[in-house]
């Protein structure tokens, strides 16, 4: 039977006692009649296809409602599955409430399950239907838009056979049964559910050999998941996991997360005020894993009453703090208030008093009683709130983290009470977009992927539309001298956002808009808070890309402040190479064009590189416009394997100097693959590993792989593969994108410093020769990961920082690879900037005159000091 006969008798089937009147159904007979009429209308011979790439007789009727219909099906098929599970665990007397109505004297275990297949059927029908229909589509007009509409339904989070509640369905079954596995057949087709917990995944098939496979793991702790809970955008985390992502604590659950927070893998805003848990999962889950579900129930409670205690220690330190403050001001105005009483008796005492030798000390017995009180009253009011007082030597306030030598990852600020007209002229500025909500400006204020932390948090979060919003706010703040720190996607790691003195945090997520892409010029001008992975699906369609990829999440003003750049530099270069022209607002809010469109210019002062890795400290970047590259006609990813570090690494020089035209050049050493091992369930041989794409023509790059496979021969390579099928390079190129999480899949309850040095690519093979040594000679668990391409190197040093003992350990070996690469002529940072945490090993790298020259030009653009005041200048340094 064809799929549109099977259809039309699943249609007319009775299912109204169950699906009801309000049932939403895909349209497929009578879109399938549309596109025949396109055919016949378009075509003199019947058996000759459409050749227009869409077409408005179809679209019109297509597209839009495609979307609706897809929209409505998820709608109705959640609502329903959500019903249904909450009548199976619901307890006691709610349940008996719930099922009046409904027939009672059947097996309720049988009505459940004859419900919950039925629902199979429903969304399996519906999404057959849907893909049909969209391959149909292709077919008549020859064209990916049918292909495309599927990518953006998945993107919309409307794409039927992705919705968590499949799951939840197949979990119920298998609670039902009390099987690892069931299989029921259907009237239109055969339906099994597996769980394979070794793998963690979930395999399900549905009516038309429809096979889907969920991966069960957290990708945050990257452990099956525990307490699972699915975000609006169907991504399924840990609750603490979840929690930890938001900026939350435990206790207070998803829904407390500030609408800023993001989808750790998706980026997506806002997704945790409907995110829900999945009670069938988690119910599973104990009953298959009881051991598991002990440990981490008890784990989760530990965390749960930790993070308890440091709430109410919190809140009971400020209640504290506000009522010393109180105090200390009521004591002042007694004091001015009361001070001419006290000279008028001082005056008439001395007039009037008989003349002895012990009057001075009598006469000041009473205020020198007063004297240790007054002093302690104050010198509490000076530690909650001491003063903002600018300078260019920051050590005469005593402000020495950062500083040359030091260890402290705390870093110390002064502060000042926040201005009242301030705060008033930013609400007429910014209106809604204004927060002084302190669990926001804790998120703020605390970076989510960096160790670094900071005394003080920032006092008002604003969030600017324009860029001339952005030149009002800081106009003002530079008048009230009140410090300023730009906040794009919060993916920096050296505390670049850490706001010590308080201030203003200018959170630029609102600016994301693309201003104006010439594709025949391949340069597009955007706003700073748009990231640029939402970048390159933009630019998608125009067969062009943005090629700079540093982390997730991270946004284009904040690649600009840090001079980013990631796997691809080795071909393209990093931020430096890419960025054509800035505008920049400065510290008294002028808006200033650094360059034209143009792509090389001999006018003047190049200001463009002047910004371009500043972090903050000069203005804020308000509009960049971005040197594009055409999307590559074919690519091929490698890997290969060798006996040392040192073995890899000169492959990684020879393919170079060969001129080989790589994309990537990327190694991991053999403690980096077993990390991967362990978290991904893989079996790679554990030793040191480099990866390679190539890119170009399909006969250029099969040729330059030919060429890169003979030199690894040649340096005691081994077991080169490589893949050229869009799956096969995804899952390849997977190892390198999950390594960071892999490290913390090994050793979960640590923390990482992640060393960022870079030095001459000739040099490579000798620095990461000599750090290795030393970091299998540390008790801290090491990996390696270096883009080899471009001499750039990380390690990942795991470590607990409860422990002052793993904390120096990981500091020293930080510093020991810093140093090493200094002694190379490198640098201590490559990719990552300056921020607060490599203020220390500037002076070291470029000398002291070059740092006075930093501060020089700071001094002249941001005389108040408040542009992002404690970064990258360290404070010792004067003029």
């Amino acid at each position: 039977m064809k799929f549109g006969c099977a259809f039309r008798e699943y249609l007319q089937e009775e299912r109204e006692w169950f699906l009801g009147e309000k049932c939403a159904h895909v349209e497929y007979i009578r879109l399938k009649k549309v596109l025949k009429s396109c055919q016949k209308d378009t075509s003199s011979d019947k058996d000759l296809l459409c050749q227009c790439q869409s077409c408005p007789l179809c679209d019109q009727q297509f597209f839009s409602e495609l979307m609706k219909e897809a929209s409505d099906v998820v709608g109705y098929f959640s609502s329903r599955v959500k019903h249904l599970l909450h009548l199976h665990i619901s307890p006691g007397l709610h349940r008996y409430v719930l099922r009046l109505g409904r027939q009672c004297f059947k097996s309720d275990r049988q009505t459940l399950t004859q419900e919950g297949r039925i629902l199979i059927e429903y969304i399996a029908m519906n999404a057959i239907a849907m893909r049909k229909i969209l391959k149909k589509y292709d077919k008549v007009h020859s064209s990916v838009n049918g292909e495309n509409f599927k990518s953006r339904m998945h993107a919309e989070h409307i794409e039927l056979l992705h919705s968590p509640w499949i799951i939840e369905l197949g979990a119920f079954y298998l609670n039902s049964t009390g099987l690892d596995s069931c299989e029921l057949d259907g009237v239109y087709g055969h339906f099994s559910c597996d769980l394979n917990i070794k793998k963690d995944v979930m395999t399900l098939i549905l009516p038309d050999s429809i096979k889907l496979e969920y991966a069960l793991t957290c990708a945050i702790c990257l452990d099956f998941v525990f307490n699972p809970y699915a975000l609006s955008c169907g991504h399924i985390f840990c609750k603490s996991c979840a929690c930890s992502a938001a900026s939350v604590m435990i206790f207070q659950g998803l829904k407390a997360a500030s609408p800023e927070s993001k989808c750790p893998i998706c980026r997506e805003v806002g997704v945790y005020s409907k995110a829900v848990r999945m009670l069938e999962l988690d119910l599973l889950m104990k009953r298959r894993c009881k051991d598991y579900w002990r440990e981490r129930l008890a784990s989760e409670r530990v965390d749960t009453l930790k993070q308890s205690k440091e709430y109410w220690n919190l809140q009971s330190t400020y209640a504290i703090g506000l009522l010393m403050s109180n105090f200390s001001s009521w004591l002042f105005r007694l004091g001015s208030s009361s001070s001419k009483f006290f000279y008028r008796y001082r005056t008439l005492h001395n007039k009037y008093a008989p003349t002895v030798s012990n009057n001075h000390s009598t006469r000041n017995a009473s205020s020198t009683s007063l004297l240790p009180l007054a002093l302690a009253l104050s010198a509490g009011s000076l530690a909650l709130h001491p003063h903002f007082n600018p300078s260019f030597c920051d050590t005469e306030r005593g402000v020495n983290v950062g500083g040359k030598g030091s260890t402290q990852f705390v870093v110390k600020g002064s502060h000042k009470e926040f201005p009242r007209e301030l705060l008033e002229d930013l609400k007429i500025i910014c209106q809604d977009n204004i927060s002084v909500d302190y669990d926001e400006r804790y998120i703020h204020g605390k970076p989510q992927n960096s160790f670094h932390k900071a005394v003080n948090i920032p006092d008002v979060i604003v969030y600017p539309r324009s860029e001339e919003e952005v030149s009002k706010i800081v106009s003002l703040c530079n008048i009230h001298k009140v410090p300023i720190v730009p906040y794009g996607g919060a993916t920096s790691i050296e505390g670049h956002t850490l706001s010590p003195h308080g201030g203003v945090c200018i959170d630029m997520s609102l600016m994301k808009t693309v201003k104006a892409l010439h594709v025949d010029d391949m340069d597009v001008v955007v706003e700073p808070g748009i990231g640029w992975m939402e970048l390159n699906e933009y630019l998608e369609p125009y067969g062009l890309f943005f090629p700079l990829d540093p982390g997730p999440g991270a946004s284009i003003g904040g690649m600009c402040a840090t001079r980013c750049s990631g796997s691809l530099a080795v071909r393209y270069g990093t931020m430096r190479d890419n960025v054509i022209s800035l505008k920049v607002v400065l510290a008294n809010g002028d808006i200033v064009k650094t360059a034209s469109r143009a792509r090389k210019s001999a006018a003047g002062y190049d200001l463009t590189r002047l910004m371009i890795g500043s972090e903050g400290t000069l203005g804020l970047i308000t509009e960049v416009t971005l040197r594009l590259q055409k999307i590559p006609q074919h690519s091929v990813v490698a890997m290969c394997n060798f006996p040392s570090v040192k073995d890899a690494a000169d492959v990684a020089i020879a393919t170079m100097r060969s001129g080989v035209q790589v994309s990537r050049v990327e190694l991991l050493d053999e403690v980096q693959v077993k990390a991967i091992n362990i978290a991904n369930g893989k079996n790679l041989p554990e030793c040191p590993t480099l990866m390679f794409e190539f890119i170009g023509t399909e006969a250029y790059a099969r040729e330059q792989t030919q060429i890169v496979r003979k030199l690894v021969s040649e340096h005691n390579g081994s077991d080169f593969v490589f893949a050229e099928e869009p799956e096969a390079k995804k899952e390849l190129w997977k190892v390198r994108k999950e390594a960071l999480w892999a490290c913390f899949a090994m050793e979960p309850n640590l923390e990482a410093i992640i060393s960022d040095v870079c030095v001459p690519l000739s040099h490579l093979g000798d620095l990461i020769s000599r750090s290795k040594k030393e970091l299998d000679a540390s008790p801290l668990v090491c990996t390696v990961i270096a883009h080899a391409g471009d001499g750039n190197f990380h390690t990942v040093i795991l470590f607990d920082p409860s422990q002052e003992e793993q904390r120096r350990e990981a500091e020293r070996l930080n510093q020991f690879m810093v140093y090493a690469a200094l002694s190379l002529e490198g640098t201590c940072t490559g990719e990552h900037g300056v921020g607060t945490g490599k203020m220390k090993y500037l002076e070291e790298e470029l000398g002291v005159e070059a740092l006075r020259t930093m501060k020089k030009i700071k001094a002249v653009l941001d005389p108040n000091n408040i542009m992002n005041p404690g970064k990258l200048i360290p404070p010792h340094v004067c003029f």
